[in-house]
């Protein structure tokens, strides 16, 4: 049974914002390691653990993004979010943490 914000939501919301977050504590060496497991998870599985956990639905069918933006009165296409969010996302991210990082000379602790 789905459950618009229960348990498996606020793990996912948390996880996301730890990605999002990720370029200002993580090493970009550990950035990469991230995609190409998510990658590799994509690869497999066809759609992300926790989405396939938190919505039931076929493989690639909806996203994270997607449904909740949706019941904010968004309408996007799901092919576009999931391009954007399996490689454009991805790229944003590392690109922010080797500005951060290397660029502005940031440090982080992993």
């Amino acid at each position: 049974m789905h459950r618009d914000f229960g348990t498996v939501f606020w793990v996912h919301l948390a996880i996301i914002a730890a990605i999002w977050t990720s370029p200002f504590y993580l090493s970009w060496q550990f950035i990469i390691a991230g995609i190409a497991l998510y990658h590799l998870q994509i690869l497999i599985l066809g759609d992300c653990v926790l989405t396939r956990h938190q919505f039931h639905a076929g493989r690639g069918k909806v996203t994270f993004y997607g449904y909740y933006l949706e019941k904010l009165g968004f309408r996007f296409n799901p092919r576009s979010i999931r391009s954007f969010l399996d490689y454009v996302l991805p790229l944003l991210i590392l690109g922010a943490a080797l500005l951060w990082q290397v660029q502005f000379g940031h440090p982080v602790a992993l």
